[in-house]
Order: structure tokens, then C-alpha cells, then sequence
């Protein structure tokens, strides 16, 4: 009864990548962007996202010059989003499509598919019958854009490119403002070009960078978010991207991992290798193996690999290869109290500070069944999952969960715990087991969580972080 009031009760909002163009508009310094992930409002003096809608995808969107506010439409709906109360209403129901809207002081304007223009009192959403347009209307949508055949935009024909990972990536909206051109994309951000030279100035992503989301650090003043397309840092006030076709001086995708060093800087691990971030620069290092996970403790960096483990005192050292019994893939590696947790598919081993290197006990073989991923709880009990199912450790003694699905089948790709629930997330959702009663719930799409496949999960007081295949889920209001 516990985990079934936990799920009425819980909350997910859903945060995608903003990078689906449908609508552009540029006010007081600001890009006001609809996207299929919602609104974004884009500070281009500070070059910074200022504030965004995730509740549902935005056609188009203009904002209101007498307020913060900004209005914005999709299927079929007008809707007044209040950035600075976090929420928004509907705010009038259309019969048919609106092909622009606009708003000025006083007014918001829908141009219809058959260009005629209603005008809407913006207390009451009622038609002002006699009243058009001003000349200073900020418009949203077929009014304000650049058609595909204007003649400015010939420098742009073949109208689409191809970007890594994505494919072909069509250009989808056309806006002029200030001697700049702002081409919109179908899931790349983006392009600001010289209106006259034509040179690209600015190319610009929105929302979490990474298209697949495979791995959540928690840090102290936020949370890094890593995966396929690059890296993201959301902080109270902020929110940093960057891509790694951008950056990355070697290929790297996905991000597997990130670790928080000493004195801000912040390690990625990739495929080919590490990148240390400090001060908004990237320093490559390229190991010549697959990296699978890392960690970090007071004494040192572990990093496991395809084959092995690595491990350097700090980052501006060499990495070298310990442990020559573990010449085999590792699987994860975390830390538990003082000690590495080692999980490859040799079995599972403990690191001491010193180095020292031993299998953990486990008479019934639990752990030596494919471990997969695991974490330590608060409560310094330990977590991980098999093959065979998952494994609780306390102390010297061990027990097993049955989970409700077939372990040797089903992959977990990583587990997260807090004093009441552990978290799998599996290639067939987010699995939470309850530690009290221990029972077992899935929770997947038909909850709100943003994708079928969930690669990583982490637990930050009440909240909950998922990494799916289709962006990042945060689930709150917890019992």
C-alpha cells in the first residue's frame, strides 16, 4: 500500500533537448524559441538560457512587451505561460490552426490559415471587433519569418545538412533581426548567420545537450547530466552545455561517466578515453581503451575499462594499469565508505586506501553472476545487481531480492539507493524496490517517465534523476 501511494503521489517533470525548432523570435536581446520540448527564453547578452516550459511542445511562442509573461500556441490552444511563477493556463481555445501570433501592449493577435487576423483582449481572451494590429506587434510565425524561397536565403540551399549522430538535419524556420539571420532546425538548435557576409556567428543548443542521457553526476551546487551528443550542467541559476562534436578533440560519444575532482574540475569518461573540464576549457586524454566507468576517492582516480583498471593519483598525473588479475572488462566501479567497489565479470572486489585488493565473500555465488551495476545507501548498506537478481550486503552478511523480471535477460545499467528505495534503471524502464516491505513496482512511460529505456538514475534528497533514451526525467513529491 506504501509504494502504491508513492506512485499516485509522484511527480515527473520531463526536460528535452529544445533543439526541434517551430518558431523564433528575437525581443530586448532575448530569443523567445517554440520547440517540440516546450518554450525556451535565451539571453543573448548573458549567453545563457533564462527560463523554460517542459510541460508540453510549443508551435509558436511570442512574448508580451508589457509583461514577463509569454504567450504561446499548440494543438489548437492559446496558452500564457508566467516564467516567473513557474506556470502557465490556457488562456483561449481556437476553431482551426493559427498560422502566427503577436502580441503589443495592449493586444494578442491570431492570423489564421486564411490570413485573416482575430484580435483578443488580453484580460479576457474575447474578439475586439475594429481594432488592428500596431505597427510595434511582436509577431510569432508566418507574419515575422523568412519564406524557404526568399531570395536572402539562397547562401543556405541545399536547405538541410548532415550532423553527426542525427543524420540529415533539415532547416525548419527563418527569422531576421539586428543584421542577423537565425535559421531554425529539425533537432540541432540553431544557426545565427551574418546577414550580409553570411558567416555563421553563433550555433546554439538548448535544454540537456545529450540526446541520450547515460550518465547523472550529483555535485553539491547541481547536477551534470552525460551521453550521446555531450554534457550538461543544470545549478540553481545556470545551465551550461556544450557538445562533444564541438569540443571533444577525439571521438567520444556517449559520455559513460563524470566524476567531480578537487578544485572544480570535473572528469568525463568516453569510449576513447578521459576529458578534464575546468574553467569552461576541456583537456582531452586519450587511454587507447574503452572507458566503462570511473570514481574518485581522497586517494586517487579509478577508471575501469575494457580491459582493466586504471588508476592515477590526480588527474595531472598518468593513469597506469593495477590490479593484473583484472584484465577483463570492467563493469562499474563505486565507492563504498573508504573502499572501490570493483564489479567485472570475474566477480566483485574491494579496494582498501592502500591499494590492497580482495574478492568480497560470497559463499552463495550472488556475486559472481554477471554483476552489473551497484551503490551504496546512506545508510552504508550496499546495493548490486546481477544477472541473477539483486544483492544486499550488510556488514559481513549478504541476502537477495528477487526482482520481478528476468535478470539474465534484462540489463540493469545502473543502480541508485536512499534509506527507503533502491532504483534500477533497465532497458525496460525504472524498477524501484522498497526497502521495508519489499515490494517491487515499474514505473515506464504510462507513468509520464520520458523514455522506455532508462541508462542511469541517481538520488538527490526527495528527488530522483533519470536518464532515458529520450532526455531526462526528474521525479518528485515522494510519501
Amino acid at each position: 500500500m506504501a509504494l502504491l501511494y508513492l506512485l499516485i503521489s509522484l511527480q515527473i517533470t520531463n526536460i528535452s533537448r529544445f533543439d526541434y525548432i517551430n518558431s523564433i523570435v528575437f525581443h530586448l536581446n532575448k530569443l523567445y524559441l517554440g520547440t517540440d520540448g516546450g518554450v525556451v527564453v535565451y539571453n543573448l547578452i548573458e549567453d545563457k538560457i533564462e527560463a523554460t516550459l517542459t510541460d508540453m511542445p510549443a508551435e509558436l511562442a511570442v512574448p508580451d512587451p508589457a509583461t514577463p509573461d509569454v504567450y504561446f500556441y499548440y494543438n489548437g490552444g492559446i496558452y500564457r505561460w508566467y516564467p516567473v511563477a513557474d506556470r502557465h493556463a490556457r488562456f483561449i481555445a481556437l476553431v482551426g490552426n493559427a498560422e502566427s501570433i503577436g502580441a503589443d501592449f495592449d493586444y494578442l493577435y491570431v492570423e489564421k490559415s486564411d490570413g485573416t487576423v482575430w484580435t483578443l483582449s488580453k484580460m479576457t481572451g474575447a474578439r475586439m471587433d475594429g481594432v488592428s494590429p500596431a505597427e510595434n506587434t511582436i509577431w510569432a510565425g508566418r507574419k515575422s519569418e523568412l519564406s524557404k524561397d526568399d531570395v536572402q536565403l539562397n547562401f543556405l540551399i541545399p536547405m538541410f545538412e548532415f550532423v553527426d549522430g542525427l543524420g540529415r538535419v533539415d532547416y525548419t524556420v527563418f527569422y531576421r533581426a539586428n543584421g542577423m539571420i537565425w535559421v531554425g532546425t529539425d533537432g540541432d538548435g540553431i544557426r545565427c548567420y551574418d546577414e550580409f557576409s553570411h558567416i555563421l556567428r553563433k550555433k546554439l543548443r538548448f535544454g540537456i545537450v545529450p540526446r541520450e542521457v547515460r550518465c547523472i553526476s550529483l555535485v553539491s551546487n547541481g547536477v551534470w547530466i552525460g551521453g550521446y551528443g555531450g554534457a550538461t550542467f543544470i545549478g540553481p541559476n545556470e545551465r551550461m552545455a556544450f557538445s562533444t562534436e564541438a569540443t571533444f578533440a577525439f571521438k567520444c560519444d556517449p559520455i559513460v561517466d563524470i566524476v567531480p575532482l578537487e578544485d572544480t574540475t570535473v572528469m568525463f569518461a568516453t569510449p576513447c578515453g578521459l576529458a578534464f573540464y575546468r574553467n569552461g576549457g576541456l583537456m582531452p586524454k586519450d587511454l587507447n581503451l574503452e572507458v566503462t566507468s570511473a570514481t574518485a576517492t581522497d586517494y586517487g582516480i579509478f577508471v575501469g575499462t575494457e580491459k582493466g583498471v586504471l588508476y592515477s593519483e590526480s588527474a595531472a598525473l598518468p593513469f597506469r594499469r593495477i590490479f593484473k588479475q583484472l584484465l577483463f572488462p570492467i563493469t562499474d566501479i563505486f565507492r563504498r565508505n573508504d573502499d572501490v567497489v570493483i564489479l567485472s565479470s570475474l566477480g566483485t572486489f574491494s579496494v582498501a586506501p592502500d591499494l590492497s585488493i580482495q574478492k568480497l565473500d560470497d559463499p552463495r555465488g550472488w556475486l559472481s553472476f554477471f554483476p552489473e551495476s551497484g551503490c551504496e545507501s546512506p545508510d552504508h548498506l550496499t546495493f548490486i545487481a546481477t544477472a541473477d537478481g539483486l544483492v544486499e550486503i550488510d556488514g559481513d552478511s549478504t541476502s537477495y531480492h528477487a526482482p520481478p523480471f528476468d535478470a539474465s535477460s534484462l540489463r540493469v545499467n545502473c543502480v541508485a539507493c536512499d534509506r527507503r528505495f533502491v532504483w534500477l534503471a533497465t532497458d525496460d524502464g525504472l524498477y524501484v524496490f522498497e526497502r521495508d516491505t519489499q515490494l517491487w513496482r515499474r514505473i515506464g512511460p504510462q507513468d509520464g517517465l520520458a523514455g522506455n529505456k532508462c541508462f542511469t538514475v541517481a538520488v538527490k534528497a526527495d528527488t530522483v534523476f533519470v536518464g532515458t533514451d529520450s532526455g531526462l526525467s526528474i521525479l518528485t513529491d515522494f510519501p
